[in-house]
């Protein structure tokens, strides 16, 4: 019997792209914004991980089984792309929804003998409030 959990924490630096006009000019002093106003972008940054497994593991050389608990936590550079939308609620609130991919992997640590990088990527979806001041 075994557990196993992964933590992860993003922090990321991106650039967006407006697929339309945020708004349109109706004279020199009036301006209207747009509803709804999808992106794409692109960034990078970091991804903090830890990865633990605890319990029930099979010696293969002698086949005894035997208890433990292998941890491996550290930082990870990371690549990703996105896509959203931007939803004006009220003339100051706008909501924000995104997917983006992230591609990223990391060496697993000292505890892990002979595996392959841990692969970081996939697919995230996020949510937020934004206040135009």
């Amino acid at each position: 019997q075994q557990t196993t959990s992964l933590r992860t924490v993003n922090l990321m630096f991106s650039g967006k792209f407006s697929l339309l006009p945020k708004g349109r000019s109706i004279s020199r002093f009036a301006w209207i914004p747009r509803t709804v106003t999808p992106y794409v972008g692109a960034g990078a940054g970091l991804v903090n991980y830890e990865f633990e497994q605890q319990g029930d593991f099979v010696d293969f050389q002698d086949n005894r089984v035997f208890t433990d608990r292998f941890n491996s936590h550290d930082w990870a550079p990371s690549a990703h792309a996105m896509g959203g939308v931007d939803v004006q609620l009220h003339s100051r609130f706008f909501m924000s929804i995104e997917g983006r991919y992230v591609w990223s992997d990391a060496p697993l640590g000292t505890d892990f003998i002979d595996f392959d990088p841990m692969d970081l990527s996939g697919f995230r979806f996020g949510a937020g409030f934004h206040v135009v001041f």
